[in-house]
């Protein structure tokens, strides 16, 4: 009878946990994206500074 509890419990422990994890990936897809277009974003003005610095000295 204990045992049966138990198990109840530990299946509710994983499917909480689970959930979590996929909270957790679902976040650092999100992280991911936004981090991926932060970054293209400083390197088009990156990109652009190196164009005008090249165009001034010339």
């Amino acid at each position: 009878m204990g045992l049966r509890k138990y198990k109840d419990h530990l299946k509710e422990e994983i499917v909480i946990q689970e959930g979590i994890q996929a909270i957790i990936i679902g976040v650092q897809d999100i992280v991911g994206l936004t981090t991926t277009v932060g970054m293209e974003i400083v390197t088009i003005m990156v990109i652009r500074k190196d164009i005008d610095n090249t165009q001034s000295t010339n």
